[in-house]
């Protein structure tokens, strides 16, 4: 391999420094063995030679892989924790470095891998953010009812909140949607998602009306629009994704939600469907997702709303106790209870 093409060089490193053979060695081995990508090859690369800067300052010639703690380890990464490096990236690193490890130590350079025992803690992920059901009626309500209902813009920003709303589209999705993937006759749309998966999903009679007067008006706006795609700009142009945000939070501005995305529209149609007892199977083909996993957060979202209302309504849902125990009088032989009526 050309030495041009190799990632290993370290400031101030002589070119025969046993660093650089460790770093040879191991670029070969992710390169040729594993068949690791050239970016991969790169980030891994990047990621021990910054933990041998930091180890050995000025001097990477120096390092000595064999004499490397776990201590060490777990000191550096604390270290990129208090600058503030997120913690996806800090595993990354951790990652990395593992990998050089058992590099080195299936290769007989070192006598033990000071990784093997760093576990980074995975945090609890947060719910997901959703606008409540009263909350959403009242946006599209109040979209009705308002000055420019009736005008292109109007229509056009109330018809993306309920196809949002009413189908857990992705931002990227509803961008790509064309004119023809909307089955007029069938009421059904269809979506290309990720990994290029095609999904159909059925359209409510309201909603294929709205996208009706929507697509009349746009083409009564713009007859020679320059744009393919099924949503259309202020200027004719294909919507791009800022304006799509633009809509959205303006759109949300009046509800308690503290996100106001696409995202948070497509976890509100979620904890709707479960909400209102859809299966968590017919969730999941809505919403595209590959693994009935990645559906199974929104239960949890749903629980706490079951929570949250039994909180409220029962009587003994904030008792400290499940109740005062009777006291027993010994010298009576009787059960002392207040049996009051």
């Amino acid at each position: 391999m050309p030495a041009e093409d190799r990632e290993t060089s370290l400031p101030d490193g002589k070119p025969d420094s046993a660093t650089e053979q460790y770093l040879s060695r191991y670029e070969d081995m992710l390169r040729l063995e594993q068949g690791r990508s050239k970016l991969t090859v790169y980030a891994y690369l990047h990621d021990v030679r910054e933990y041998i800067a930091y180890i050995t300052g000025e001097h990477p010639e120096t390092f000595d892989p064999g004499s490397i703690s776990t201590s060490d380890i777990r000191v550096w990464l604390a270290s990129l924790s208090r600058k503030g490096l997120q913690r996806q990236s800090v595993k990354r690193k951790l990652q990395s470095l593992r990998s050089f490890f058992v590099f080195l130590l299936r290769s007989g350079s070192i006598a033990a891998d000071p990784t093997g025992p760093v576990e980074l803690s995975v945090r609890k992920k947060p719910l997901p953010k959703y606008v409540p059901e009263r909350e959403m009626e009242q946006v599209i309500e109040t979209d009705e009812q308002s000055p420019d209902a009736g005008s292109f813009e109007g229509t056009r920003d109330r018809m993306i909140i309920s196809l949002l709303y009413t189908t857990g589209m992705r931002r990227a999705e509803i961008l790509s949607l064309t004119d023809s993937d909307f089955r007029m006759a069938r009421g059904e749309l269809r979506i290309l998602g990720k990994g290029n998966k095609e999904r159909i999903v059925p359209l409510a009679p309201q909603m294929l009306l709205d996208v009706k007067e929507y697509m009349r008006l746009r083409d009564e706006r713009f007859p020679a629009r320059s744009g393919c795609r099924f949503l259309t700009g202020n200027r004719g142009k294909d919507m791009s994704a800022a304006a799509l945000a633009s809509i959205v939070r303006s759109q949300l501005a009046g509800t308690s939600a503290e996100q106001r995305t696409p995202h948070v529209l497509r976890h509100t149609f979620a904890t709707a469907m479960l909400n209102g007892g859809a299966d968590i199977n017919t969730v999941k083909e809505f919403l595209g997702h590959a693994s009935i996993a990645t559906t199974q957060i929104y239960t949890h979202v749903s629980f706490a709303d079951l929570q949250r209302d039994y909180n409220k309504a029962h009587p003994r849902a904030h008792a400290e106790k499940p109740g005062k125990p009777p006291v027993t009088d010994h010298k009576k032989g009787k059960t002392e209870q207040s049996n009051k009526k």
